[in-house]
This record gives structure tokens, sequence and C-alpha cells, in this order.
């Protein structure tokens, strides 16, 4: 994939032929004066796209300019199925995952832990539904572990849509389905700037910040 500073180069030196083709146009010699400062305005161009894309619009001022909501680091997960089982007639209790999402301006990763499996995405789409309210649309491919399938469960594909709440961001919620004909509601809340890599470290993470909170009697309440 080519990078940041690939596709600044390229728009760069689009404006130097073109900048140089309208001097040539008019009668104008090219120099190696005119010419000397290219690799300079490159490499402060390329450095200022790299910390608008990584840090800048993030910042509140830049953000409410840009118009896209910051969704990095991890989220506690409560998935309620609609599955009812065939045999018994009941349902499946709530399900407790943690969704990890790592973002820049212009790229989104996310992977959503449940103690069986992981999903990754696919395809995704964060867009202004309504006078700024946003919602992230997703496809995602899930993985359970591996001692696992054949037995209880496979691969598969899924999606969700979920609305993006508060400002900075502090609770996502929406439905979610798949291709094994599942599906049901989840809501996202108790975010940490933190990305964890595994289940058992958010799960950790999240669960040490509500018993603080409730320690001191009060919410928890770690979303910024």
């Amino acid at each position: 994939m080519p990078t940041q500073k690939a596709y600044t180069a390229a728009l760069l030196a689009l404006a130097v032929v073109t900048w140089a083709s309208l001097l040539l146009i008019r009668g104008t010699p090219i120099t190696w004066e005119l010419l000397w400062p290219f690799g300079t305005v490159l490499t402060v161009l390329t450095t200022a796209a790299t910390v608008f894309d990584r840090f800048a619009w993030r910042w509140p001022g830049v953000r409410t300019v840009v118009q896209r909501p910051d969704l990095s680091g991890t989220w506690q997960v409560t998935l309620h199925s609609e599955w009812i089982n065939p045999t018994t007639g009941a349902g499946v209790p709530p399900i407790t995952a943690y969704m990890t999402v790592r973002q820049t301006f212009t790229r989104l990763s996310v992977r959503l832990m449940t103690s069986e499996s992981a999903s990754w995405l696919v395809a995704h789409s964060i867009f202004d539904a309504d006078a700024g309210v946003y919602h992230l649309a997703t496809v995602y491919m899930n993985q359970p572990r591996l001692e696992l399938r054949g037995i209880r469960s496979e691969i598969h594909y899924g999606a969700f849509l979920v609305k993006i709440l508060g400002t900075p961001a502090t609770s996502m919620e929406g439905h979610y389905w798949t291709d094994r004909q599942t599906r049901g509601t989840m809501v996202l809340t108790n975010r940490q700037r933190r990305v964890y890599e595994s289940f058992q470290e958010a799960r950790d993470a999240v669960s040490g910040v509500a018993k603080g909170d409730v320690a001191k009697g009060g919410l928890a309440s770690s979303a910024s």
C-alpha cells in the first residue's frame, strides 16, 4: 500500500510539473535555483500530513472542522443475542465482549474479542446519518478458537451498525447480524484509552476501573 510520503511526493511532483510547464509556456527558463526547494517542501508537507493523520485531527478545534469522531481505545461490549435454542426454547444470556479500536484520520482497525473468538474488519464506514449523529457500519470476519471449530462454532462473516453517542464518544449502541442467521443488539460502554491485545487483558482492566469507581461510591466512567 502506498505510504503517506509517496502520496505527498506524487502530488507535489504533479504540482511542480504543472508549475514548470506554465513557466515554459510563458517563456520563463527553468533553472536549478527554482527547483532545489523541492526536497525541503516535500519534507515539510510529509511531516505536516503525518502529524495531522495521527494526532492533529483529534484536537477539539480541529475535530470540529474535520467532522470525524475519535473512537480509539478499548470498549466493553454487551451483546444481546436473539437466538433461541430450538430444543429447549430458551434464549442465551448477554455476552460480554471487548472491542479495540486503532484509528488515524485515514485508517480504522477494529477487533472484537469474546472469550471464544475474535473478529476483524473486512470493510467499514463512518458516516453522518442525521445532522451530526454519526454511525459506524462494518462487515467483519469472526474466527473462533481452533479447539471450538467443528464443535461449537465455525469461521463466519457478519456485520454491525452502531450509533456513536457523545462528543467525544462515550458510548455506542446498535445491532448485529451474521451469515449463520443470528442477530442481536450491542451496547458499547466503559471506554479505555489504552488498546488491549487480548480478551483477558481488557476484562481485567475494565473490571479494575469498575471496582475502583464502586469503592469511591460512583459510577464507572472511563470514557474521555
